[in-house]
């Protein structure tokens, strides 16, 4: 169903536009796995939202990165715990750094402003 922005949500991304989910996706990464491109974004989608399914303690590494500007930019790690959300424009780059040991878990919802998704992300 289509959804309506609220006043401030996604600083003003979504405001005055109609919006859908255009995916929601459950990530996990073992030890070895990140998402450490510099230009990583989510094109297409307005806003994301990720939370860590993960209790802390279940894997060493793994924060999530936010990167100001350019790939090149300054790097914010955010340290989530289970629960934690993290929401942000889509098109800010962002990374996963690499697990070092055991297993992270996320849920990722992304939002758009085209019609209801029936299949998959890259439809």
């Amino acid at each position: 169903e289509e959804g309506a922005a609220a006043g401030g949500a996604g600083a003003g991304i979504l405001q005055g536009r109609a919006w859908n989910v255009r995916c929601t996706e459950y990530h996990g990464y073992s030890a070895g796995g990140s998402v450490m491109d510099p230009d990583h974004r989510d094109d297409g989608s307005l806003l994301t939202m990720s939370v860590m399914l993960s209790e802390p303690g279940e894997c060493t590494g793994g924060e999530f990165v936010a990167i100001q500007g350019d790939g090149a930019g300054e790097r914010n790690v955010v340290h989530l715990n289970k629960g934690d959300a993290v929401v942000f424009a889509s098109l800010m780059r962002h990374n996963v750094q690499t697990v070092v040991q055991g297993s992270r878990r996320s849920l990722v919802v992304e939002l758009w402003d085209k019609g209801a998704n029936v299949y998959n992300r890259y439809r």
